[in-house]
């Protein structure tokens, strides 16, 4: 575990054990028994976008199984910051409900569940990451990943492998990345409320409408990305899609569909 109190300074240690026993969550925040000292190699796992400033608390974790971190106390869930698996074991993993920091996955087959707000990288395994109330961040990996936000205003990052996604309640955005398999199938399904597909990143080959409402208003798409990934979508009432690929949206281009749909170009702030 590594505490950042003065800048360009941290006491690091690293948390080891083969299997996740019953004690190491007592044990993981009383005495650390085992614990080495890390090398660079971790902290080349940390994601660009987090950033580690004074008094930050980082806990990195070798070793697969079952980790319920449920039961730790409010003050110590609160303090902690990252977690961060370097570990192509598997890892069930539950956190506290007080914790609000981030999460970063091995490259096993794991699973993540979460009570309040979260940012999740997954990693190159197949993934199942369900989070409850709060404003979430999730990344998926390279893995076939299914994702649940739940409630809140979330943002879901994905683009590799055969993903599910449901966003729940809130106003919701997902953004797809361009990626790099092919003939791959995403599932997004915006639940409840406003929510926000971005487009920009990929090229689209087409779209065609598969439901409609009784009032023959669709309710689904499929859409064509240029790389052989296959979009399903269901209840998302806006799309963000760069048509000239010049890096700018604006209100007058246009886009020509299959069937019915109505798609918002708005340069404006998401949300």
């Amino acid at each position: 575990m590594s505490n950042y109190d003065m800048p360009g300074q941290a006491i690091n240690q690293l948390v080891e054990d083969g299997k996740f026993e019953e004690s190491f969550r007592d044990d993981l925040f009383q005495e650390l028994t085992k614990v080495r000292d890390i090398s660079s190699q971790f902290f080349d796992e940390i994601p660009a976008a987090f950033e580690i400033t004074r008094g930050t608390n980082l806990l990195f974790v070798e070793g697969g199984g079952e980790l319920d971190l449920s039961g730790i106390d409010r003050p110590t869930a609160r303090q902690l910051n990252a977690i961060f698996f370097s570990t192509d074991d598997d890892v069930d993993l539950t956190l506290p409900n007080q914790f609000r920091g981030t999460v970063v996955l091995g490259d096993g087959n794991n699973s993540l569940e979460a009570n309040n707000a979260v940012i999740v990288y997954s990693g190159a395994g197949n993934d199942t990451i369900n989070t409850g109330r709060g404003n979430d961040l999730v990344v998926t990996g390279e893995g076939d990943d299914f994702v649940d936000t739940g409630n809140g205003r979330d943002t879901i990052v994905v683009g590799s492998g055969n993903d599910t996604i449901n966003a729940g309640n809130g106003r919701d955005l997902i953004i797809v990345e361009k990626g790099e398999d092919t003939d791959n199938t995403i599932v997004i399904d915006g639940g409840r409320g406003r929510d926000t597909l971005d487009l920009s990143d990929v090229v689209i080959t087409s779209i065609s409408v598969t439901g409609t409402n009784a009032r023959g208003r669709p309710t689904s798409v499929q859409i064509e990305l240029e790389h052989g990934t296959t979009l399903d979508v269901t209840n998302v009432e806006r799309f963000i899609y760069d048509v000239n690929g010049d890096g700018l949206i604006s209100r007058d281009e246009t886009l020509t569909l299959i069937g019915l749909l109505d798609i918002d170009f708005d340069a404006g702030p998401l949300g």
